[in-house]
Order: structure tokens, then C-alpha cells, then sequence
């Protein structure tokens, strides 16, 4: 059995909870440049910059 590489991988649908910080929006911002369908969950209502900018989907 063969492990896949995760950066071989592409259209990936991905659910990040926390996107909006630190290391969640980075993992974001990696994913969607690499053109994942991302939604992110958060709890926050303040947001540092769009959210279109790194994910296709924002629920807070």
C-alpha cells in the first residue's frame, strides 16, 4: 500500500475550524491557493481581512 502526498493532491474539500487564526488561516490560505474547496468555522465576528481571500466559505 502506497501513502499518498498530500501536496499531489488537488480539489480536496476541507472544513478548518479556528480559520481565523493563526495557524488555521495559514493552513487556509495554503489550501485555497492550491485550489481546495475550504470553509472555515470560527466563532469569531471580527475578521483581519476578507475572507474570499483564503477560503470559499466563512460560518461563524
Amino acid at each position: 500500500m502506497q501513502a499518498n502526498n498530500i501536496n499531489e493532491r488537488s480539489n480536496l474539500k476541507v472544513l478548518i475550524t479556528g480559520g481565523n487564526g493563526f495557524i488555521g488561516k495559514h493552513l487556509a490560505k495554503y489550501l485555497h491557493n492550491r485550489g481546495d474547496h475550504v470553509r472555515i468555522v470560527d466563532i469569531t465576528q471580527y475578521l483581519s481581512e476578507k475572507p474570499e481571500n483564503y477560503c470559499t466559505e466563512f460560518i461563524h
